[in-house]
């Protein structure tokens, strides 16, 4: 088992907590690596069996062996539609483990062969956290399947795609974007419509493991999106009545949207299944923009929350550049 990718540095390195952290600091796993293609590792690989149910527990055990009753270490997985663009797609999961990464997450992978994705993902020694259900078209404008009642069918086939992509992954987290709004369909329409996609692919998932998610998108990006504020998903989650659906709290959608994004936190974490974090209004990574992160992430830490915090930003340069507000925040990269 590995030392954490990011956590609280050790009393006398700048942390005023406590807890069984700071005992790790020199465990000889803790090798600081430096960022560039091909750069491996010291850590030991985690055993990652053939199996779903193997792979997913390997991936389960790199973030809770340095947890304390304390605190919760939030745990950075690298988004990769966003970070080390750079590089060709499959070589960033290599990037990525080469400065620090243990977890990574994306769009889409049905782009690439189950197997030769597993086949990077243990080469480069890191987990999928999270991938989204397919979304039909995105290229074409598509954003979702499930609010359109003519493609309940195509919803349905991309769930079953998605669990046999997950299986072979070993990922346990699925995010639904909902789709977009249709002048030919009513509000109401579209909204039962989605509630009964979510309701049958939330026991769908729950059947094989997986955790079904929904997201808030911000109307300026991608305006006509169903689920624009935080209010239609605390209702969908209400009507749905499903305790395998949650929230996927993106800091930066939330900010643009609303604001008030602490208070949105407190309020709502007994029903957020993953977060990601860019600054605002850019979307570039933290401290560059009007997000106060020091506090955001020291409130998700205070708050329990037990997931990782995906970074979904556009690099304002080089992404291995950006990465310095860790240290910087006070948490700190493999000690």
């Amino acid at each position: 088992m590995r030392q954490l990718l990011y956590q609280r540095q050790p009393p006398g390195v700048g942390s005023s907590r406590g807890g069984g952290l700071g005992t790790q600091r020199h465990h000889p796993w803790n090798q600081r690596r430096s960022c560039g293609p091909g750069q491996g590792h010291d850590a030991p690989s985690a055993r990652r069996g053939d199996t779903a149910l193997s792979a997913h527990a390997a991936y389960l055990n790199v973030g809770i062996e340095f947890r304390t009753k304390d605190g919760h270490v939030p745990i950075f997985s690298a988004n990769l539609g966003f970070l080390f663009t750079e590089d060709a797609f499959l070589d960033r999961l290599q990037t990525a483990a080469a400065c620090g990464f243990r977890s990574v997450e994306f769009m889409s992978p049905y782009e690439i062969e189950p197997a030769e994705l597993t086949a990077r993902l243990r080469q480069a020694d890191v987990a999928l956290d999270l991938f989204n259900l397919p979304v039909g078209d995105f290229a074409g404008g598509d954003r979702g399947l499930a609010t359109s009642p003519a493609r309940r069918d195509a919803f349905r086939s991309g769930v079953e795609l998605a669990i046999a992509y997950a299986a072979e992954l070993g990922t346990r987290k699925l995010n639904c974007l909902a789709g977009l709004r249709e002048k030919s369909l009513s509000w109401d329409e579209q909204y039962a419509c989605l509630v009964e996609n979510l309701a049958w692919a939330s026991a769908r998932l729950a059947s094989v493991g997986c955790l079904l998610l929904i997201e808030q998108l911000n109307p300026y990006e991608t305006p006509g999106f169903f689920i624009d504020s935080l209010d239609v998903a605390e209702k969908l989650l209400t009507d749905v009545g499903s305790a395998n659906l949650r929230i996927q709290f993106d800091v930066y959608h939330v900010q643009r949207t609303h604001g008030d994004v602490v208070a949105r936190l407190r309020r709502l974490m007994d029903r957020i299944g993953h977060v990601q974090i860019a600054d605002s209004p850019d979307r570039h990574e933290p401290g560059t923009g009007e997000i106060n992160y020091r506090f955001v992430l020291d409130e998700l830490d205070r708050l329990g929350y037990q997931g990782r915090v995906g970074l979904e930003y556009r690099p304002s340069r080089a992404t291995a550049d950006t990465l310095g507000w860790v240290t910087e925040y006070g948490w700190n990269l493999n000690g």
